[in-house]
């Protein structure tokens, strides 16, 4: 049996156990690595605010 392999065949199996891998990682592990404008991108801006307002709170609890 020859099967071809060809980039979009490759590119699909990556997304299938990328997916797969992911799904099982804490959200740390999967965050791990990547630079913190990275992160920032991936989020929605109602997330950012949320993330600002937690940041600005855990700021003034320790001073």
């Amino acid at each position: 049996m020859n099967l071809e392999l060809t980039p979009e065949l490759l590119t699909a199996w990556g997304e299938k156990w990328g997916k797969s891998y992911l799904a099982h990682l804490k959200p740390e592990e999967r965050l791990a690595g990547l630079k913190p404008e990275q992160i920032l991108a991936g989020l929605k801006p109602e997330q950012l605010d949320v993330l600002l307002e937690s940041y600005l709170k855990q700021r003034q609890q320790r001073h």
